[in-house]
């Protein structure tokens, strides 16, 4: 098979140049007038369609426009969609959103997936009134994006081939019985978790349009030369939102990527997902077996608990908490990390790269994640006060953060910049009262819930989505103090008794009965920490990640119970972990709604909570009128005005006294403005924190409204682009 090599990397290096050329040599653009439509009316349904086509396979986009004088209806009044003439809708010839046209956005861009040659289509737009006024239909075929489409695949096919074909063979022939086990459980465990992944439709979470909506719009911002992306501009219809100031979003360049080259949307976030899955696995494997003093198999098993635990499992497909499980495949770095300084003699260098890999994680991906963590970490070292703080140990964790905050020190200056001077919801000292959101105590050790619900305290603990630690850990947990009341002493338990004393704690901290309103009145401060998290069931991460971590290092020391007493534990606590799982994601299949977005147009760009708007915005407000660029007096008139994302380009003319022009975007810092002489000034409008800019007395020519970073932001980039090459540099060096 070696020597098939340089024939099978050059019949690939063909097909690659033939299939990108394939696609990018042919075009298509078609605009469609009044004229061209066929339009026809039933039962008060107005349904317009354009000429049929017959379309070239690959990616389109749609562009539709209306006048803003139309006498349209209030809120959504009809759809716009590319479809195919005729064929099997259960196979679709074409992928894309019955995209909603609604009253508060006059102009419309969305992709279209044509896939097979020869399709016979049309744009079809339904609407519940006639007094639509159509400016501009127009059908273009994108060439680069379908070129880059269909090679990315390929390589993505090849790259599998090869490694199938040429290298495992012999990686497999290398690998120990260990490797291979562990590789297959990895494998195996990844394909399990990733089950309801596995079907056309992208099935609905909670946070699922807030998460796609973050994708997209950073997909918007690299269009856009934004980089990093932090203020997003489709949120609220366009007035945009400054979550990638606020919310490490790193990670999720890679589903963006994938978006900006012909993936649909959904399929994006199924394909990051499913590689969430994989990470988790792997960190997981590696670090729970280190914890069980390299006993693989019973990494294995910690890894099998961990993928599969309740709570993260809830996270991914419920409540679609992108950012928190994310996060969740870090920790486990984090446990390695605690684990090792507590040893006679640590690992220095493990420990140091664990720390720096695990809170970089934690931090790029959930600020919330990243709190709770550092608080069990505080609290675990007071236990181990001794172990925890030798001199090495302090060496090694002062280097750890020193590192840390070099890394992403591109993120945590912007942040705490926002965070901090910038009056936004989320520091209003408005904090919402959390208690009533607690678990309930029989929540905590469930078997079976709704899948699909949410977590509310109207429904005092009935039909809510699984909050608790799952069966197989509450055995275990519910097991092992039992144990330590018993025959502690016997099976040398008392190490053990801080982890779980933080694990029942954790727990409490969860529930309803934690006395979080009482606290918020006697001491606020203390409140402001541990009532941060929004909901107390946040907690439960804690409790689940110490278990499987007591788990490993219990069910791998020798003198803890005995071999058939172990060997039985193992197994029903296995059984009980994959039967829930398993039993979960069936039911959750099968019950939740589906959703499919092939673009971003149809997400809702609300969001529940939105912490990172400005403090004072009516955020419905930007609802009631198509966004545009407003004057303050009729003496200053708008020529002309483009705007692509957070970039306005315009021609104005002021004939009398400085005034002011008024953008549908929110003044967030960095936002800002020049004229063709000089820096103007802007500063944030009454109505609603809209961003405004002054225009002086008879100044006529362009005005440029742009976002741009504040240059100790670029500063803090370069520092953390600088830090991690030096490194990887070093990690390279000393292999």
């Amino acid at each position: 098979m070696k020597n098939l090599r340089p024939a099978l990397f050059l019949i690939e290096i063909i097909s690659f140049i033939t299939i990108f050329f394939y696609f990018y040599n042919h075009s298509f653009t078609e605009s469609y007038h009044y004229d061209n439509f066929k339009i026809s009316n039933t039962e008060g349904t107005i349904t317009i369609q354009s000429p049929k086509e017959s379309l070239h396979m690959g990616i389109y986009d749609i562009k539709f426009k209306y006048s803003e004088d139309s006498d349209v209806p209030t809120g959504c009044f009809g759809s716009i969609q590319l479809i195919a003439c005729k064929g099997d809708s259960t196979m679709p010839r074409i992928e894309c959103d019955n995209v909603a046209i609604t009253n508060y956005q006059n102009e419309y861009k969305f992709r279209a997936h044509v896939l097979k040659n020869n399709i016979v289509s049309r744009i079809q737009i339904t609407s519940t009134t006639n007094a639509i006024d159509i400016n501009n239909l127009e059908l273009e075929y994108r060439n680069s994006i379908s070129a880059l489409y269909y090679t990315f695949c390929a390589l993505i096919l090849f790259i599998l081939i090869d490694f199938t074909l040429l290298f495992l063979p012999d990686i497999w022939k290398n690998a120990n019985k260990k490797q291979k086990n562990a590789s297959l459980a990895i494998a195996i465990t990844s394909i399990v978790a990733s089950m309801p992944l596995f079907k056309y439709d992208l099935i609905y979470g909670h946070d699922i349009s807030f998460h796609l909506t973050r994708i997209a719009s950073i997909a918007d911002g690299i269009k856009q030369l934004q980089l990093p992306v932090r203020l997003e501009s489709l949120w609220a219809n366009n007035y945009g939102y400054s979550t990638g100031m606020c919310y490490g979003g790193m990670l999720l360049y890679l589903p963006a990527i994938l978006f900006l080259i012909g993936f649909s949307l959904s399929s994006s976030y199924k394909i990051f997902l499913f590689i969430s899955n994989v990470i988790t696995a792997i960190i997981a494997y590696i670090c729970f077996k280190k914890i069980a003093r390299n006993n693989y198999k019973i990494g294995i098993i910690s890894m099998i608990l961990y993928t599969l635990s309740m709570y993260r499992l809830v996270d991914v497909y419920t409540r679609a908490a992108l950012g928190e499980y994310c996060a969740i495949a870090f920790i486990p770095l984090i446990l390695y990390a605690s684990y090792e300084l507590l040893q006679n003699q640590p690992n220095q260098k493990s420990i140091l790269k664990s720390l720096i890999l695990g809170f970089t994680g934690l931090i790029e991906t959930h600020i919330l994640s990243t709190f709770m963590i550092t608080l069990f970490l505080i609290a675990f070292s007071l236990c181990y006060l001794k172990r925890f703080y030798r001199k090495p140990n302090i060496i090694t964790i002062v280097k750890a953060s020193i590192i840390t905050t070099f890394v992403n020190i591109g993120f945590i200056v912007p942040f705490l910049d926002y965070y901090l001077t910038v009056p936004m919801q989320i520091n209003s000292n408005n904090a919402l009262p959390i208690q009533a959101q607690g678990a309930y105590l029989t929540q905590l050790f469930q078997w079976f819930s709704s899948p699909t619900n949410g977590s509310a305290s109207a429904l005092d603990g009935v039909n809510e989505m699984p909050i608790g630690l799952g069966v197989a850990l509450s055995v275990f947990i519910v097991g092992i103090t039992c144990i330590a009341f018993i025959d502690g002493r016997k099976y040398q338990l008392k190490p053990v008794y801080p982890i779980i004393g933080i694990i029942y704690t954790s727990l409490f901290m969860s529930t309803v009965y934690f006395p979080y309103n009482a606290i918020e009145i006697i001491c606020p401060f203390i409140y402001s920490f541990i009532g941060a998290v929004q909901f107390p069931w946040r907690y439960i991460v804690i409790s689940t990640c110490l278990c499987i971590a007591l788990f490993a290092y219990l069910m791998s020391d020798s003198h803890f119970l005995n071999y058939n007493t172990k060997t039985y534990s193992l197994i029903i606590l296995l059984g009980i972990t994959i039967f829930q799982g398993t039993w979960f994601m069936n039911d959750f299949y099968i019950n939740s709604k589906l959703d499919r977005y092939y673009d971003s147009n149809n997400l809702d760009k609300y969001t529940y909570f939105m912490e990172y708007q400005l403090d004072g915005t009516t955020r419905e407000k930007t609802t009631r009128e198509i966004p545009k660029v407003t004057t303050e007096t009729d003496a200053l008139s708008i020529i002309s005005c483009d705007r692509h994302s957070y970039d306005f380009n315009l021609e104005v003319t002021n004939i009398s006294d400085e005034a002011s022009l008024i953008f549908p975007v929110w003044a967030y810092k960095g936002m800002r403005a020049d004229s063709e002489t000089c820096t103007l000034d802007t500063y944030n409008y009454s109505d609603n924190n809209q961003l405004a800019v002054k225009i002086p007395a008879g100044y006529s020519g362009s005005v440029h409204v742009y976002f741009k970073e504040l240059w100790y932001w670029r500063l803090s980039e370069i520092i953390s682009i600088l830090a991690i090459i030096i490194c990887c540099t070093y990690l390279i060096r000393n292999k």
